[in-house]
């Protein structure tokens, strides 16, 4: 099976370089380049699309909203967990709009 992954950029505070570096392994994130510039850190690697998001919201809170994770997928890897089945929730606007109409006509 396949998993989407994703390429990453991130821009944050000198000061953050190790708790961002540190967290990555823990989002399951490979971090292959790091450069300084005028007092910001940009950490560039790869990250499963599965596990951006939670990175992002501990990033921006850890650095009280200072950093920036830009990203674009990078293409697919195998995978080597289980698959996640998740059921289809119904959408409740788009039944009353279907209802709706099977109404009128």
């Amino acid at each position: 099976m396949l998993e989407p992954y994703l390429s990453f950029k991130i821009y944050a505070p000198q000061e953050y370089l190790s708790r961002a570096y540190n967290d990555a392994p823990k989002y399951c994130a490979n971090i292959v380049d790091t450069q300084l510039k005028n007092n910001e850190v940009i950490l560039s690697g790869e990250i499963p699309a599965r596990c951006i998001q939670e990175y992002r919201s501990d990033l921006t809170f850890f650095t009280n909203g200072r950093s920036v994770c830009l990203t674009e997928l990078k293409g697919y890897h195998v995978t080597t967990g289980e698959p996640v089945c998740q059921p289809r929730r119904p959408n409740s606007r788009i039944d009353k709009v279907r209802y709706m109409f099977n109404k009128i006509t």
